[in-house]
């Protein structure tokens, strides 16, 4: 059953070329298919005559190559999107598949994994396109696609070792390349290029998975078995990225386990890092769009929820324990700051003490007195302002709002410096504009508040 919904999902994709009108530089025209293109060459199968002939761009009229070189750019994008559903509910947006629906619930098949979602739970659904990828595995995406090529065909073991080069199926690619020079040598010009990209992209996996051996002999104290497979792989893989590092590893290896350890652990902690900054922006991004919750909803999920789901959702993604991932995530050792600022919002989180109102000096004191009308007039203004918080928040739009949210996400949920603070962009620090005028971005306080975190 979900063999058949999947294959129902991707039933409108990748459809061979249909025949159109070709115009030539010569003013001709002509009824023919575009097998495939690259920046040099355009492949085409004419009709009047059934010949497959490989063009150069300028062969063809003015904006013609600009036509089909946009047509298949498009094409080809489109070659990994089906069609999905954007499910709502109070708590969540999940982007998935639908594979089996009843009455009152559903099965989605997400990033996530596979859901059942009550419909009473569900607040709306979409109709989208989704990356295919997101969803399904490589593998299963081809397992899936393979069958809308006509691999007895050159062009069709052309184009599907495209695919899979586009989806890292390195190993695939690499045979329907091949395959494709097998059954017509006239392809050679056009596949050799490719054929040497899936040879390497091979080799870097082969690399990869070597390199993940020897990391695991040295997290097992196993250093001379690891040093070992390191310089194996430097010999047999050379000008891999795996290769460079076991070359690197190698030699520290030689010295110090202790070292070697340490450089895998800071190497891990900032992949981690880096994974754990993407799903929040992206989260965060969802989080916004959700126009039926207030601000108080959007922090609360910031307070309580946003890092769970993001240990979550990377659990399943990278495929490890969640608990682990939990605790790899306390014990994070990073030497990069990441700073978020709160922009025009930063009054939300600061005292309401007023820029005009600072300074300890007995001229301060003295001006405070003669302003004590002007100060109490900006005060009241400033708190009838922040009771307006929903009001603002839906004014502002999706970048400020995820700066807001990423900046207290920080305050809130990870390592962070003392707070800093900036002058507002728009008052320059004193609070009001003119001689009386509350600064209303930021009510008076003058300041940016700014959060280093990691």
């Amino acid at each position: 059953m979900r063999k058949l919904l999947f294959l129902a999902g991707i039933a409108g994709l990748l459809a061979p070329a249909a025949a159109e009108t070709i115009r030539m530089r010569d003013g001709s025209y002509h009824s023919g298919e575009v097998l495939s293109a690259d920046d040099d060459i355009v492949r085409i199968r004419f009709a009047e005559n059934g010949l497959e002939l490989d063009l150069k761009w300028d062969q063809l009229a003015s904006g013609e190559a600009q036509r089909i070189r946009s047509r298949m750019a498009t094409e080809k994008a489109a070659r990994v999107k089906i069609d999905g559903e954007v499910i709502y509910t109070k708590s969540e947006t999940i982007e998935g598949v639908v594979q089996e629906e009843s009455a009152d619930r559903l099965k989605l098949k997400s990033a996530k994994g596979v859901k059942e979602i009550a419909k009473a739970g569900i607040m709306r659904r979409e109709k989208t396109k989704i990356n295919a990828l997101s969803v399904y595995t490589p593998d299963e995406f081809y397992a899936s696609t393979s069958s809308r090529y006509d691999v007895a065909t050159a062009a069709g073991n052309f184009e599907l070792g495209d695919l899979c080069l586009e989806i890292a199926l390195y190993v695939q690619a690499k045979e329907h390349f091949a395959k494709a020079l097998e059954l017509d040598p006239g392809w050679k010009a056009r596949v050799e290029p490719r054929l040497a990209k899936a040879e390497a992209g091979v080799k870097e996996l082969e690399a990869a998975a070597m390199l993940k051996e020897a990391e695991k002999l040295t997290a097992e104290d196993k250093l001379e078995e690891a040093v070992a497979k390191y310089k194996e792989i430097v010999e047999k893989y050379p000008g891999t990225a795996a290769a460079a590092k076991a070359a690197d590893l190698a030699a520290k290896g030689e010295g110090d386990v202790t070292a070697l350890k340490g450089e895998q652990k800071k190497e891990a902690d900032k992949k981690l890092a880096k994974s754990y900054y993407d799903e929040m922006k992206a989260l965060l991004g969802k989080a916004v769009a959700k126009k039926d919750l207030t601000f108080d909803d959007q922090r609360t999920y910031v307070e309580k929820g946003l890092a769970t789901e993001i240990l979550d959702n990377l659990a399943v993604r990278l495929k490890v324990d969640r608990k682990q991932l939990e605790l790899d995530w306390k014990a994070r050792e990073l030497d990069e700051w990441k700073t978020a600022s709160y922009g025009e919002g930063s009054w939300l989180l600061d005292p309401p003490d007023l820029a005009i109102e600072k300074g300890t000096s007995q001229d301060d004191l003295a001006k405070k007195r003669q302003q004590a009308q002007l100060i109490a007039d900006l005060k009241k203004q400033a708190a009838d302002q922040r009771k307006l918080v929903n009001e603002w928040w839906a004014k502002q739009n999706t970048t400020a709002k995820i700066s807001w949210l990423t900046a207290y996400a920080a305050e809130k949920t990870m390592m962070i410096k003392p707070v800093e603070h900036a002058n507002c962009s728009k008052c320059a620090g004193k609070g009001i504009l003119g001689s009386s005028s509350l600064c209303l971005r930021c009510l008076g306080t003058g300041l940016d508040r700014v959060v280093s975190y990691k």
